[in-house]
């Protein structure tokens, strides 16, 4: 909901797709530093503190902005900033969040675990823009700020509740030999570097999908906010569904077939999607691209998890997290920055044959290893 009332004020008062890459940019520059000390943080302290405190930074944030626009300081330049915070933060916590779901959850269950995390996150998607889309009517940028604020303050109130979580069994301080310690981990297990190297690639030609959608909105089906609204709970909608599937049906040979199926297929919806000019196409087209992305990144993501120690869990997560949160936000500032020379079409074209392209030929020539079958919830 915050992103949704930040990307379309920053698009509504610069006229720009170019502000979209820079806050896209400004999101994603914490990443390079912080994400490799979240993951030493997430192995070597309580990662549920972590998130708590994460969240009640975040929730503070989102209040600054809302009162900044209330009394009409906001600016483009205040979005930006706003998105390089959250950006610190997010960075920090990120790993301790996604190393903690095994723990929670129990090993037996970590595939379900993280599709089942990946569906409620694809539902807040769905509901999420349709209610900043009211509130951006209603009440203004500010209400939806205030109502994320909101979101970040439960959040750490449900983690305050739950007891029992095991925690990582080693605490000693920060050091550069955390760090080689995952790298050599995942330099000398083929798995690892394969599922890596296929986050880094979904995530920077999949960023036009998620950073230029209110281009999509604007330029090709000439919409408003309540527009942009629908293409992203369309997205969301399509994600919480692969997320809903994986959680269902245990792991098959037939999953295994996901990625080579989903990652050309969603570089086929880059291609089509500034094409169409129906918005009932057009929001089948983005639902079809929530469901491969989001399937694609659950299988990739379970991998990594089931194949690591989880006193290296931390660091890895840092190491997927700072793939992901380097290259997408990279993938927006590039694209945006190609289409005043180039044209919408043109990019989303060359981003998604990219993407069709290199993935079909590394999952090809290096089959992901089978997940095991493990218990529904």
């Amino acid at each position: 909901m915050q992103r949704v009332a930040a990307s379309w004020l920053i698009y509504t008062l610069s006229g720009s797709g170019v502000w979209l890459g820079i806050d896209s940019l400004a999101a994603g520059l914490p990443t390079i530093l912080l994400l490799p000390i979240g993951g030493i943080a997430a192995d070597r302290y309580n990662r549920q503190t972590i998130l708590i405190v994460a969240n009640v930074a975040q929730a503070f944030l989102a209040l600054t902005v809302a009162w900044l626009w209330w009394y009409g300081w906001l600016s483009v330049v205040a979005l930006i900033v706003c998105s390089l915070l959250a950006g610190i933060i997010t960075s920090i916590s990120a790993p301790a969040n996604q190393a903690i779901v095994p723990a929670a959850a129990g090993e037996d269950h970590v595939k379900n675990a993280i599709a089942l995390n990946s569906l409620q996150y694809n539902v807040a998607r769905v509901l999420g823009p349709a209610i900043g889309g009211l509130a951006i009517a209603s009440m203004g940028a500010g209400g939806c700020f205030a109502l994320n604020a909101f979101s970040f303050l439960v959040m750490a109130g449900t983690l305050l509740s739950i007891r029992n979580i095991p925690q990582s069994k080693r605490n000693q301080p920060l050091g550069y030999r955390d760090l080689s310690e995952v790298k050599q981990f995942v330099w000398t297990t083929p798995a690892m570097k394969r599922s890596l190297f296929l986050i880094v690639l979904l995530a920077f030609t999949s960023a036009p999908i998620i950073t230029l959608l209110p281009i999509i909105a604007d330029q090709i089906h000439k919409s408003n906010a309540s527009g942009y609204s629908a293409l992203l709970s369309c997205f969301g909608v399509g994600g919480a569904l692969a997320g809903l599937a994986v959680a269902a049906f245990p792991a098959s040979k037939k999953t295994q077939a996901w990625s080579s199926i989903a990652l050309p297929l969603l570089g086929a919806t880059l291609v089509l999607l500034p094409l169409v000019r129906y918005q009932v196409m057009s929001f089948l087209l983005v639902s079809l691209a929530g469901a491969c992305m989001i399937g694609s990144m659950i299988q990739l993501g379970t991998t990594l998890l089931k194949d690591t120690p989880d006193d290296l869990r931390g660091r890895v997560s840092g190491l997927q997290q700072l793939g992901f949160r380097v290259a997408q936000p990279l993938g927006g500032f590039v694209a945006a920055m190609l289409i005043h020379w180039f044209g919408v079409s043109l990019v989303f074209a060359s981003f998604g044959i990219l993407l069709a392209l290199t993935s079909s030929t590394i999952l090809r020539t290096h089959k992901l290893p089978a997940m095991e079958s493990t218990p529904d919830f």
